[in-house]
């Protein structure tokens, strides 16, 4: 990590010149999905995105989606998995894929028909730079040096982490809050040293499941165990399925089944503001739906 002093001039003369070489590589890092796009102008290297969600609202899923049309771009994902195996998480991506509900590829009650559509399917899939690091230990120390020598091999521009509390320390074993700000702090720093974006999903606390009504969204005091993580992270997104709780219209009487709704709470780069993204039928890809701005 560079820690020269520079003159504001040198910065500003070092911008001007990166806005002249129209550099590809310098320019944010497309979703995949216009509504993200053109809220949090995508990812940039050199940040770190915090994901949080309840369980069962989609936390892995939302990273599956992402690291297909990330990848589709022939941009290198790295995606440290601690919450499922290898192979759970590699039927995952076939589902998406291949549109095989997922029930039936996990069951192995594969038809034929099945299995020719995820043969066919898992063409595309395999042609995509995408590595799954199935993790045997849960050590940050551990994940840092294998992602930095992955970095180095494949130039890899996304890493994906699911999920951050999984992830433990060398010390502070007793101390749960300040374990989670280590490990908060050190994929910042993974970010920031090697010029990746990190993506990391973050379990919230139950405070959202005693809030009255249908006030069920999470807010930043819900990032569990830890306050370091917000402070640590460059954009917070929450995930929220008001199906999960019930609700299949909104307050205008719409149909809101099959959504998911991305609330971006946190944009340092950016507006903050509600994108609403749409599950296909009996599938685990997720579509542009609409977006509104705070």
């Amino acid at each position: 990590m560079d820690n020269v002093s520079k003159a504001i001039g040198t910065l500003v003369e070092e911008y001007l010149i990166q806005c002249d070489s129209a550099d590809p590589r310098l320019a944010p890092i497309s979703s995949g999905f216009t509504t993200v796009d053109s809220l949090i102008g995508g990812f940039r290297t050199g940040e770190y995105v915090v994901i949080g969600g309840r369980p069962g609202m989609g936390k892995t899923q939302l990273l599956v989606n992402l690291a297909i049309q990330i990848s589709a771009q022939q941009i290198p994902v790295l995606y440290f998995t601690i919450d499922l195996s290898g192979a759970m998480l590699t039927k995952r991506f076939l589902a998406t894929i291949s549109k095989v509900p997922l029930h039936t590829i996990v069951n192995s009650k594969l038809t034929e028909i099945d299995k020719k559509t995820i043969i066919s399917a898992s063409q595309k899939l395999v042609g995509q730079p995408i590595l799954i690091h199935d993790m045997c230990s849960s050590s940050v120390d551990l994940l840092k040096g294998e992602a930095m020598h992955l970095i180095e091999k494949y130039d890899v521009k996304i890493i994906m982490v699911d999920y951050l509390q999984a992830l433990g320390t060398r010390t502070y074993h007793n101390d749960r809050q300040s374990e989670v700000s280590v490990v908060s702090g050190e994929l910042k720093s993974l970010a920031r040293e090697y010029n990746v974006c990190v993506i990391a999903t973050s379990q919230l606390s139950r405070a959202v499941e005693f809030r009255p009504g249908s006030s069920k969204r999470p807010m930043l005091s819900d990032l569990r165990e830890s306050g370091a993580i917000e402070q640590d992270a460059d954009q917070v997104v929450f995930i929220y399925r008001p199906e999960y709780y019930g609700f299949t219209e909104d307050m205008d009487g719409n149909n809101i089944e099959d959504t998911l709704e991305l609330i971006v709470a946190k944009n340092r780069s950016g507006e903050t503001g509600i994108i609403t993204l749409k599950r296909d039928e009996n599938s685990l890809k997720y579509r542009d739906w609409k977006v509104r701005k705070l």
